[in-house]
């Protein structure tokens, strides 16, 4: 019988990952950028070891090769992953060939793909695409991420990012959770008052000026608007210190967004309980997300 020992949190293997690569992506100065379905289970049974080997491999390949400035690693899988099921992960728009892609996975990286039987598919000249098979940890999961309560869903977000690409992934595990993203500078330069038809406002830390913040200070004296800061690193500055802010810290993957929704609205639901004379055992969360 097959034991539990290789069970691993996909999460996990993204942020071991991201980690791996932070000082190259620093000296090249490039963006890695998450893309996860919600087709993708949080915890899997595999092998995670030769994933992140896999994946590390390639992304310093890429990272050293491409002239690109941001590399999209993108995460999708069937819409029923009944048990055993195959992990597409798709390295988009990298600028290099996909065909010297396959030649230094087959040179260096050849153990771990063959451990994991990848299968690799060339999608565009310079966009590639790797087969892996995984299996459920739980059989019949379909929720991976479940909220503490009903009343943390169906909130209106507004994203403000200088990246598309970002911007777009952003929006993609935000709607996981039934909530409607609004992305752009054009909201950004008009909100005003309509930034009350909002219940977060989420954006780049360096957009943020004290004028702006006055505002903000403005309308959460009529709506509690959550203000989030997107943030490149985890040392957190104490520039915001006269404003209550939450700091989301890159990289963002689903687990990110699933804890910073969390933190913002476990003390909402906890007061809204109360009035109606329930009870509720969510435990509060730290205002940083790491």
């Amino acid at each position: 019988m097959e034991t539990t020992d290789n069970t691993f949190d996909i999460n996990m293997v993204l942020m071991m990952v991201f980690t791996s690569l932070e000082e190259l992506r620093v000296k090249k100065n490039i963006e890695l950028i998450y893309e996860i379905d919600s087709t993708i289970p949080r915890k899997l049974r595999g092998d995670a070891e030769a994933l992140t080997t896999l994946l590390v491999g390639i992304l310093i390949f890429a990272s050293e090769n491409t002239l690109k400035k941001e590399i999209v690693l993108s995460l999708s899988a069937p819409q029923e992953f009944l048990y055993e099921e195959s992990i597409c992960f798709e390295f988009k728009d990298t600028g290099i060939e996909h065909s010297k892609i396959s030649e230094y996975i087959e040179e260096k990286l050849y153990r771990s793909a063959i451990t994991l039987d990848a299968k690799i598919v060339d999608k565009s000249p310079t966009s590639f695409q790797i087969y892996i098979s995984f299996k459920l940890n739980e059989l019949g999961e379909r929720r991976h991420y479940r909220l503490a309560n009903k009343d943390m869903l169906h909130k209106k977000v507004l994203l403000v990012c200088d990246s598309e690409k970002e911007s777009q992934s952003i929006k993609k595990m935000f709607k996981y959770f039934n909530y409607d993203v609004v992305v752009g500078f054009q909201e950004h330069t008009r909100i005003g008052n309509h930034l009350k038809e909002y219940d977060i406002l989420l954006m780049e830390k360096e957009h943020a000026n004290r004028n702006f913040e006055k505002m903000i200070l403005e309308i959460q004296k009529e709506k509690p608007l959550k203000y989030v800061l997107l943030h490149n690193s985890h040392v957190i500055d104490d520039m915001h210190k006269h404003i209550e802010c939450t700091y989301l810290v890159k990289p963002i993957i689903q687990e990110s967004i699933y804890e910073l929704i969390t933190s913002l609205f476990t003390e909402t639901v906890k007061d809204a309980n109360y009035i109606f004379g329930e009870t509720s055992t969510i435990v509060n969360m730290n205002k940083y997300i790491d």
